[in-house]
């Protein structure tokens, strides 16, 4: 706020002046405790969504187990299914503590929780929807939207499986992967299927997933991949993998790292090992749960050598 000064003789200047700080950060601080007292006082009576407790009684089972509109062939939009990770080997959950940091609603943290700690809970059970309004068969390309299968927020509100786009200017290679609590499907939702071979993506435009295929999820709104990591957190279901949104870097970014490097080593291309595949997923199948095992089945190294966003990671010795 600027406001006029006043001259000795009591005449206005027409000069103006700050009176006040400039910035909302007080404001912002005070919403923040807020929340974080709201968040105490209702774990402290606790009404927060369902402990561990609930849900090893079955209190939450995924809506009649897993379905699917084809058990024998690939996924279609409106199955309920599991998505497994091929790096650590656990299945996209939802850690039902409520994320009090939260300013645009409430939010739930996402692990990878191991098959024995999600078993057939609810949590692990997520509906496939296409943000574009697609009916039948999942097709690569598609961009699809992950809906929490679990009755946890109400009639009125829908769980989506979200990103958070960094800041500008933020220096973060990872970003925020949480459940938002929200009456709309918002485009931070979105993430777009794609094999995981690279020499297949160009054939596989269109065409549907397999029950068995390794795929990536790019999040359509920021470019990054889903990416299921090794690094472990202590949740109220044990110790569970963490979920994150990976930076992809681009084919001049990849020729800039390996001009850096030059000298150290001789690069021919950037290739991922299968015990690195943080971000290769599939779908577990709703017949017999079966699904490619970490390092299983999977597509060989990839090769960096023309895709417009792929991950750069230098190779060992």
């Amino acid at each position: 706020m600027l406001g006029e000064q006043s001259a000795s003789n009591g005449s206005a200047v027409s000069a103006f002046m700050p009176t006040c700080l400039i910035g909302n950060w007080q404001e912002d601080r005070s919403v923040l405790e807020h929340r974080l007292k709201d968040f105490v006082a209702k774990k402290e009576a606790g009404a927060l969504s369902l402990t561990a407790t609930a849900a090893r009684r079955g209190a939450q089972s995924a809506p009649a187990r897993l379905r699917s509109a084809d058990p024998a062939g690939g996924p279609c939009y409106g199955d309920v299914l599991l998505v497994r990770s091929l790096c650590n080997g656990g299945v996209l959950a939802l850690s039902l503590a409520e994320m009090p940091a939260a300013l645009d609603g409430d939010h739930r943290k996402l692990h990878c929780a191991p098959p024995a700690l999600a078993g057939e809970s609810a949590r692990a059970a997520f509906m496939l929807l296409s943000y574009e309004g697609k009916s039948g068969p999942v097709c690569y390309d598609d961009k699809v939207v992950f809906v929490s299968a679990g009755d946890f927020f109400g009639d009125e509100a829908v769980g989506v499986v979200h990103s958070e786009v960094p800041a500008v200017g933020s220096q973060a290679s990872d970003q925020r992967v949480s459940l938002r609590v929200t009456r709309s499907m918002p485009y931070s939702a979105a993430f777009t299927i794609l094999p995981a071979d690279l020499e297949a993506r160009l054939g596989a435009r269109g065409q549907p997933v397999g029950p068995t295929d390794v795929f990536s999820f790019v999040h359509a709104q920021s470019g990054k991949r889903l990416a299921g990591l090794r690094t472990q957190a202590r949740t109220d279901f044990g110790v569970e993998f963490v979920v994150a949104a990976q930076t992809i870097l681009t084919k001049g970014a990849v020729h800039q790292l390996m001009g850096e490097q030059a000298g150290k080593r001789l690069l021919t291309g950037y290739g991922v090992k299968p015990e690195y595949r943080e971000n290769h997923w599939c779908f577990v199948r709703a017949d017999d749960g079966s699904a490619p095992t970490p390092g299983a089945g999977a597509p060989g190294p990839e090769m960096h050598d023309g895709a417009e966003h792929e991950e750069a990671r230098a190779p060992t010795e």
